[in-house]
């Protein structure tokens, strides 16, 4: 049986570019579609006010699932397997939580907390210089207040977006790009996906960000569970108001009520000690997991 294809870098460098099509191809579905289920619910609820936010955030779970199949189908018809095989003999044997391994998850909270504090801070820096320079209106809007939200809202970006994309980014499109591409490059392609498929330019970063680690812990621990659990812990440290309080407590700065027009200027030395933070975590993680191989 063939699990892996003995081929170089280069000549499957299309590889990137068609996921990178197919994953395109589905952003671009999901604006219509994002408009038929928020009509959807303002026609069982009887109401147009409908928000437009969840209805996005569904059609996008709904649109990474249905990616999730094509590029699992792709990925097969590409190791010359059928699908059942492919999720035997790729996705199965990572789906598990060694206990060994789990007291990593413990120490990625905190590399994620100070992380997260980083990039936001750079992240609004640079939008606070581009405010100064009256570029405001190429920003973009802020998203609804979690108070704003019902409950099960939150359900979605906590636990359905984690094992679904992780599934997508790290299971499927990562692991294929591993018998393709060295690791440092599998991570570096699968992360550029993963950040260009959440649409918006800060988000994008943040996400590229995220699948670089997430897909260095991966690869480093072989569990998808741990890429899960990372992912929604970031997740829920950002829609959980965490984090925001966390920035507000030492900073004095109140990201969650920050418009275009007021986005602040983050002190350098609270984002140079998050960094510092981010920085010797990874750095102890990288000397007790296994090499990366």
């Amino acid at each position: 049986m063939k699990n892996t294809l003995d081929v170089n870098t280069k000549s499957h460098f299309p590889a990137f570019l068609g996921i990178l099509t197919i994953i395109i191809a589905g952003q671009l579905f999901l604006i219509p579609f994002s408009f038929g289920i928020r009509s959807f619910f303002q026609f069982i609820w009887n109401t147009q006010s409908a928000n437009s936010f969840i209805a996005v955030l569904i059609a996008g779970q709904i649109n990474a699932l249905l990616t999730l199949f094509i590029c699992l189908y792709v990925f097969s018809l590409a190791n010359q397997l059928s699908i059942s095989e492919n999720v035997r003999n790729f996705l199965l044997p990572v789906i598990h939580l060694k206990r060994e391994i789990l007291k990593f998850v413990i120490v990625c909270v905190p590399i994620l907390i100070a992380s997260q504090i980083c990039v936001i801070g750079v992240g609004f820096s640079i939008l606070h210089i581009i405010s100064l320079l009256g570029l405001s209106d190429i920003l973009p809007s802020p998203q609804p207040s979690a108070a704003s939200l019902p409950w099960w809202f939150f359900i979605f970006p906590m636990i359905i977006a984690p094992i679904i994309e992780e599934i997508l980014f790290r299971g499927i499109i990562l692991q294929g790009f591993l018998t393709r591409y060295s690791p440092i490059r599998a991570i570096v392609f699968s992360s550029l996906l993963f950040g260009i498929w959440h649409l918006s330019v800060p988000q994008m970063i943040s996400g590229t960000i995220l699948g670089i680690f997430v897909g260095w812990i991966f690869i480093r621990t072989k569990s998808l569970i741990v890429a899960i659990v990372c992912h929604s812990i970031v997740n829920t440290l950002l829609v959980g108001n965490i984090t925001p309080k966390i920035i507000e407590l030492f900073s004095g700065i109140n990201i969650t009520t920050v418009t275009p027009a007021t986005i602040p200027m983050f002190p350098l030395w609270f984002i140079g000690v998050s960094l510092c933070f981010s920085v010797l975590g990874i750095l102890f993680l990288h000397r007790t997991l296994p090499k990366l191989s």
